[in-house]
């Protein structure tokens, strides 16, 4: 509850986007992947998908090697964590 109060605040604004600045800065690889998947789906070049391991419609695109930035496999937020826990970073980020 303190965390979301502090977000709310002008310094956790700033906090967050400091923080982000900060994540876009260190990795344009995962950026630009991410970017271009956002662009994909919004000019109907790529089609979300339910989570391929349990059928969740909400999912996030997940990146196994961001070289290939339209190559994703739609997961869930719960089996997306379970696979980062489990196999780690892809590759080429």
């Amino acid at each position: 509850m303190a965390r979301r109060e502090y977000a709310r605040t002008e310094a956790g604004k700033q906090a967050a986007t400091k923080a982000k600045v900060s994540y876009i800065q260190r990795n344009p690889t995962k950026r630009q992947a991410h970017n271009q998947v956002a662009n994909a789906l919004r000019d109907g070049r790529l089609e979300k998908q339910p989570c391929e391991v349990c059928g969740e419609k909400e999912v996030h695109a997940h990146h196994d090697d961001y070289a290939k930035p339209l190559d994703v496999r739609w997961l869930c937020n719960k089996h997306h964590n379970e696979w980062h826990r489990i196999h780690g970073e892809a590759a080429n980020g």
